[in-house]
């Protein structure tokens, strides 16, 4: 914890991520967050990137009723953003994010940028695999 606090305004955005931001919320869309860290720190990631404006709903750690791969994470943030799960679209770079995507009845889209690894998450049959956040902003917007 101490080496995370110490090192947190390090954390950057990835290429593009900015971009897909406002053109999604400028479009109308509504966008949440599901995260297995600790709500200060992911708020704290959210206010030193810039980014924290952009969220409407953002579900940490000590938020949800279970953890991913489980569905419940991210049927909990739908239900908070008055969604039907279905209309849902969830990013996610992790093999338990697409698990729980399918789990939960959304669409699911890996994001190979950061964390994400093809041959992780592939095998999993996500709805899209994506290389750029711009790809997600062509998709939803075309």
């Amino acid at each position: 914890m101490g080496y995370y606090k110490k090192y947190n305004h390090n954390i950057k955005e990835y290429s593009g991520i900015r971009e897909m931001l406002q053109s999604l919320k400028g479009n109308g869309f509504k966008l949440g967050i599901v995260t297995a860290k600790l709500k200060q720190n992911a708020e704290k990631e959210l206010q030193n990137t810039g980014l924290m404006s952009f969220f409407e709903v953002i579900l940490a750690k000590e938020d949800c009723l279970d953890f991913k791969p489980s569905p419940i994470p991210l049927l909990q943030l739908a239900e908070k953003l008055n969604l039907k799960p279905s209309d849902c679209f969830y990013v996610g770079d992790q093999p338990t994010d697409i698990q729980a995507t399918h789990a939960a009845n959304m669409t699911s889209i890996a994001a190979l940028w950061g964390e994400g690894k093809k041959e992780r998450l592939f095998p999993l049959n996500p709805t899209y695999l994506f290389d750029s956040p711009s790809q997600i902003v062509t998709l939803l917007l075309n």
